[in-house]
């Protein structure tokens, strides 16, 4: 058996993150969630994800502190991000400097979510890396 792609789903609204995670595991995704930046990071070293979906507006540290957390640890430095927020990427790359002092993500994905566009920007990143 082959194994699954492990994702880590690091978003602050509940039934977003069950959403997310039900449209990803009927895709044949494992998956695991963090309500919040810092439990996402602690996720992130502990389980070594395949991809990171993360929203960037969430209270405390943001999503934005995980992006660049997770871009300066070594062994996680690599892990595709596909930030999914209600932000436009114009707004989230002039407001918190994706492009410009951090790179830009895998993906982008904006709320309200098409899942298809998601699935289908996951299972590309995921192929690409393995080729």
């Amino acid at each position: 058996m082959v194994d699954q792609p492990l994702i880590l789903i690091v978003e602050d609204e509940p039934d977003v993150a069950r959403y997310l995670a039900a449209a990803l595991e009927d895709e044949g995704f494992s998956v695991i969630a963090a309500a919040n930046a810092e439990a996402g990071l602690d996720l992130a070293e502990q389980r070594r994800p395949d991809l990171v979906c993360l929203d960037l507006v969430m209270p405390g540290p943001s999503g934005l502190s995980f992006y660049r957390e997770l871009l300066a640890c070594e062994p996680l430095c690599a892990t595709p991000i596909v930030v999914v927020t209600g932000l436009t990427r114009a707004d989230a790359r002039s407001r918190l400097g994706l492009g410009d002092t951090l790179p830009e993500p895998a993906a982008f994905i904006e709320k309200p979510v098409d899942l298809p566009a998601l699935v289908k920007s996951v299972r590309e990143i995921l192929a690409a890396r393995r080729s």
